[in-house]
């Protein structure tokens, strides 16, 4: 059966999990199109600050 729908998974599990998934998953040619970004890279502009610092800023 083939299918020309796409469609996008996620999943929650231990690092190990995640890791032989990718694995499995490569290996039946589905690609991984998630993106991990350091947030310091995200946010060049608080790369100085530590984690957590601007939320003291904020007001709710």
């Amino acid at each position: 059966m083939h299918s020309t729908e796409m469609v996008e998974a996620r999943f929650i599990g231990s690092p190990e999990s995640i890791k032989r998934l990718r694995k499995i998953a490569q290996e039946q040619g589905i690609t991984d199109v998630s993106e991990n970004v350091p947030w310091r890279e995200a946010f060049p502009e608080f790369a100085k600050n530590f984690p957590g610092t601007i939320l003291s800023f904020s007001t709710l």
